[in-house]
């Protein structure tokens, strides 16, 4: 019986295709670990984000810039300071939300999403808390020169599209923000579902809550909780015949919807029975 095989030019045709292909792979290994980091470092943007937020809810405040390993600190409350590149982070916020959220009504940052290089079109989104960004693989920011900082004046932050050519660099950023409306309304600001109310009248005085009672609260302390549509009448008698100053507080003297700020100032649902913030 004869042995057959690939003759030479079956295997140089072999050789050249396995070659072509070699090829290509090699090829699409750049492209694909840069996809692969701009994924990663969109989780990795979008948990800060999610960090921040974490914060913010049970505190009324953004987190600071102060050195690790401070508690207020941003970077010791996001999981990973470093992008894909390990390159870190940029946080930039309005410095007014570093003391209360809840009241503020508008911001000093505004987010201009290009649509092209020179921003000729573009979309302006108002009134942002803070925007947590990476520089990307090419290390150029091109979105907020800088850097990480609290914004005490009104500043415009520019976007641009993954992709296109800005300041003599491929725009590879990736930004990720969040108004302060969306903020709060993740916070639940001015919602509170009941408000304690305290007795800070100098003395004890005598309260009846919803109607019902006549009990007697030193000063203080506590009086009681009151929800929607409830109301705290005081007395300057054992008897609660001689009423107190003020009169009454009701649930709705103490957080109008927003805007409005009521007397619950700093949104942590206390407040004092003179129509003061606790």
């Amino acid at each position: 019986m004869s042995a057959k095989g690939f003759t030479l030019v079956e295997l140089a045709i072999i050789m050249v295709l396995v070659g072509i292909l070699v090829g290509i792979g090699a090829s699409m290994i750049g492209p694909l670990t840069k996809r692969a980091k701009l994924n990663e470092t969109r989780d990795i943007v979008n948990g800060a984000v999610e960090a921040v937020i974490g914060f913010a809810a049970p505190r009324n405040r953004l987190p600071d810039l102060t050195a690790s390993p401070s508690a207020t600190s941003f970077w010791t409350n996001v999981r990973s300071q470093n992008d894909a590149w390990t390159r870190q982070l940029v946080y930039v916020f309005d410095n007014n939300l570093a003391t209360s959220i809840c009241t503020r009504t508008t911001t000093n940052i505004t987010v201009r999403a290009c649509a092209n290089s020179a921003c000729t079109t573009f979309t302006d989104v108002l009134n942002v808390a803070f925007l947590v960004f990476s520089v990307g693989d090419n290390s150029v920011n091109q979105t907020y020169a800088a850097g990480s900082s609290a914004i005490a004046a009104p500043t415009t932050l520019l976007t641009y599209p993954v992709g296109v050519t800005v300041t003599g660099a491929e725009s590879d950023d990736v930004a990720k923000w969040m108004t302060l409306s969306e903020l709060q309304m993740k916070m639940a600001c001015a919602r509170c579902t009941a408000y304690e109310v305290w007795n800070n009248l100098g003395a004890v005085r005598y309260f009846r809550t919803n109607g019902i009672g006549c009990v007697g609260v030193t000063n203080g302390n506590l009086i009681s909780s009151i929800g929607p549509g409830g109301g705290i009448r005081g007395y300057n008698d054992s008897n609660c015949t001689i009423s107190a100053t003020p009169a009454v507080i009701s649930y709705s003297t103490i957080a109008p919807p927003l805007p409005a700020t009521g007397i619950d100032v700093d949104g942590d649902c206390q407040v004092n029975y003179s129509g003061t913030d606790r």
